[in-house]
């Protein structure tokens, strides 16, 4: 749960909080929208909160303008974690099929259960590169040059770059080895189908010679 803490010119703390994968914002009254893009409304007096459509809420006392900046850092810095630990679990789950292809020559893995690896891969890096936009800068910044280096120091601070770079490379790595086990898959049952098929044709002529004698 990161949070911006309060410093010496400051009284106010941030808090992110992931709330789930989306945030139903039908029962928020316009009247207290303040920003519709991050959706950013006044909350409790002087409080804001910011709805990020990936399911992270913001909660602050900054004005509206800091606070979308710092909003949209501290929002994508807890879906990457989320992310980080999805990949995490897909890399522990991938490994023992590529140590097995590497000791033995082969995997003793089912296609499904490859399957599902590469299902899990593509969601986290649908989330990563399509919903957050981990690289891209929100929108008021274009209309406000003078926000540019508190994003520029939100993302360094946050790493938000070297994260997302990171967890393209994992996905890079998981969506490769799943793609090498699956062929050898597919590679095992053809032979099979064609072993099935030699044994047919076997079984058709000793038929029909076993006809031909009597």
């Amino acid at each position: 749960m990161p949070e911006l803490l309060p410093s010496a010119k400051s009284p106010y703390r941030a808090r992110a909080l992931l709330l789930g994968d989306r945030i139903n914002t039908a029962g928020i009254d316009p009247a207290a929208v303040v920003c519709p893009a991050p959706l950013t409304y006044r909350f409790g007096g002087d409080g804001f909160v910011t709805l990020f459509r990936y399911g992270v809420a913001v909660l602050t006392g900054l004005t509206p303008e800091h606070l979308i900046v710092i909003a949209d850092a501290l929002a994508k810095s807890v879906v990457l974690a989320r992310d980080e630990r999805e990949v995490a679990a897909v890399f522990d789950l991938v490994e023992p099929f590529a140590r097995q292809l590497a000791e033995k020559g082969g995997s003793t893995g089912g296609r499904r259960a490859i399957l599902k690896h590469i299902g899990n891969a593509l969601l986290v890096q649908h989330r990563v590169s399509g919903r957050v936009a981990v690289t891209e800068k929100p929108d008021l910044v274009w209309d406000r040059p003078d926000l540019e280096r508190l994003t520029t120091r939100l993302q360094d601070e946050y790493e938000l770059k070297e994260r997302a770079d990171a967890l393209s490379r994992k996905l890079s790595v998981i969506a490769e080895t799943a793609e090498v086990l699956t062929d050898i898959i597919d590679t095992r049952r053809s032979l099979r189908l064609e072993i099935i098929i030699v044994a047919l044709i076997a079984l058709e002529l000793v038929v029909a010679g076993y006809q031909i004698l009597r």
